[in-house]
């Protein structure tokens, strides 16, 4: 569904590289190459594997090819900056997702559940009201890992931001275009790859030309600002309402990160916040959860453990075995819910059917 999109297959051979470590949990990410990616897999294969491979492989359009200007040719000499990783990151997350609903492999309700998942993200996140996307994008070399700066993760606000962009401007122009003509357009300026990326402000000037309108005051507003998010405006063009639930869903945070070690033997501490830890330090070896081998206990406790549980650990901390007890804490967190607006417009239906179906 992703060429057909482009209606263009950059590749003679393209390669999936799947890396599995095995044992509990889920996997994680991946790094897009210029003809194949590598993905890492861990636990079971689920919905969340078919997603991130989807994102892995819009990535040879969008990134690749689609790129801004400084990320390619590379200047290896120093760190590289640009405000659009919104873009090269969450677009693809966006498309990821939706043109696996347009191919089938998701419902509707599954859809729009994951984007009412990704708004709680966003909305959950006091970073929001201080980061922009663009200072994001611009400032991770100055923390914030591969998520983005300021503890605002480019991926999810980007995702969003296409979200808005996409509804906006099948909403101003009667259904006749979108963001997909948008990024199409830039696939068509880059010349498939063969030519120089996209300016720093080309994505704004081409929204404006696709949408026949000047969108700066809207697209400042995803972009360059602090502003909360137009839910209620983009998706109601669609004959949808986004709503935080009223119940809490209890769940429990470890807040650590341990690794499987290299002989297997037990679990390396990799993360345990100071205050937070409750006693764990980095570079400690957890062999051991309640009696029970950690290197097959323990992912699965971290991914999901019990809100308020106890939990009997054996370490060796720098030549010496040892017993420590950690408590997860209780989080109560409201999910969102995106459902159908009562009595919406037949326009608004249409443009729902066509972003959902590609039609």
């Amino acid at each position: 569904v992703e060429t057909d999109f482009f209606n263009d297959v950059p590749y003679h051979r393209y390669v999936f590289m799947f890396r599995s470590s095995g044992g509990n949990g889920r996997g994680a990410g991946g790094l897009e190459h210029l003809g194949s990616t590598e993905i890492s897999l861990q636990g079971n294969v689920d919905d969340i594997v078919r997603s991130v491979s989807a994102h892995e492989f819009f990535h040879l359009w969008n990134v690749k090819r689609i790129r801004p200007f400084v990320l390619g040719p590379f200047d290896y000499t120093g760190p590289v900056h640009t405000n659009n990783l919104w873009w090269s990151e969450g677009v693809t997350s966006y498309y990821g997702d939706l043109l696996s609903r347009r191919g089938g492999l998701n419902t509707d309700d599954e859809y729009l559940k994951h984007i009412a998942q990704t708004i709680g993200q966003l909305q959950g996140n006091p970073a929001r009201l201080k980061v922009t996307a663009e200072q994001s994008s611009y400032n991770v070399w100055d923390g914030g890992g591969s998520q983005g700066f300021g503890n605002l993760s480019y991926y999810t606000k980007g995702e969003l931001i296409g979200l808005c962009l996409d509804l906006k401007i099948r909403s101003l122009t009667k259904n006749r275009k979108s963001l997909d003509d948008v990024i199409k357009a830039l696939y068509a300026q880059c010349g498939k790859g063969l030519k120089p990326g996209f300016g720093e402000d080309d994505i704004r000037l081409t929204c404006n030309k696709i949408a026949r309108t000047d969108l700066t005051a809207f697209y400042n507003s995803l972009c360059r600002s602090t502003d909360e998010m137009p839910f209620d405006e983009c998706l109601g063009y669609a004959g949808l309402i986004a709503k935080k639930a009223d119940t809490p869903v209890v769940s429990g945070n470890l807040r650590i990160f341990a690794q499987p070690a290299a002989d297997k033997k037990g679990m390396n501490v990799v993360f345990a916040p100071a205050g937070g830890g409750q006693g764990l330090k980095a570079d400690d070896l957890i062999t051991e959860v309640d009696g029970k081998p950690a290197i097959t206990e323990l992912p699965a406790i971290m991914a999901k453990p019990t809100p308020g549980g106890t939990y009997s650990l054996t370490l060796v901390r720098s030549g010496t075995t040892m017993k420590l007890d950690v408590k997860a804490t209780r989080v109560e967190s409201y999910p969102w819910v995106i459902s159908q607006i009562p009595g919406a417009s037949a326009d608004a239906i249409a443009i729902r059917e066509a972003w959902l179906n590609g039609k």
